[in-house]
């Protein structure tokens, strides 16, 4: 039986490092979020916040992840017009107006399109969200933590900083920590 099981990861490629796309248990899915903002006497805008979570699971109509802190997370989600799961929410100001779930693959293509393209193409942004949303072009959009997308990424591809795993930061005195135990 064991040859048979060595014989099937071989013929199918599978190693420890093998990515399957779509939503399944335990993927890294990004979520996508529209926040309704207003500035002191101006006019709302939209602000886009990503979110890198781990699915529980999918259903036909709800969401479940694990959101910050290791809480389960439920969201009702429908899919788009473009094939996308997507939220609606609500438009009082702070509050989440619009969000989309892209599986981890979508999730990078959309992050390098934050990237690379958005200042240029704004437009690219309709082929995510619900050919009947209007919202993208009653306001200004303006991006939070442009600074993280590659971080976002490395999270999507399942790359964790060894600072997250090992919660060492540059202040930790290691030595102290040893020898306190010894």
């Amino acid at each position: 039986m064991k040859d048979f099981n060595t014989y099937i990861i071989e013929k199918l490629k599978i190693n420890k490092d093998t990515k399957l796309p779509g939503f399944y248990p335990g993927s890294i899915i990004l979520c996508v979020a529209f926040y309704n903002r207003r500035r002191p006497g101006s006019t709302p805008y939209l602000e886009i916040k990503t979110y890198p979570f781990e699915l529980i699971k999918i259903s036909t109509d709800k969401i479940y992840y694990y959101g910050y802190d290791n809480n389960r997370m439920v969201q009702s989600v429908v899919k788009n017009s473009n094939d996308f799961y997507e939220y609606y929410g609500r438009e009082n100001i702070g509050s989440c107006r619009r969000a989309i779930f892209l599986d981890a693959e979508d999730g990078i293509k959309f992050m390098n399109y934050l990237k690379n393209e958005y200042e240029n193409n704004f437009g690219k942004l309709y082929k995510y969200f619900d050919n009947d949303d209007d919202f993208l072009d009653d306001y200004e959009i303006i991006i939070n933590g442009k600074e993280k997308i590659d971080e976002v990424i490395d999270k999507l591809n399942g790359k964790i900083p060894i600072t997250e795993k090992l919660h060492i930061n540059k202040d930790t005195k290691i030595f102290d920590k040893i020898s306190s135990i010894i």
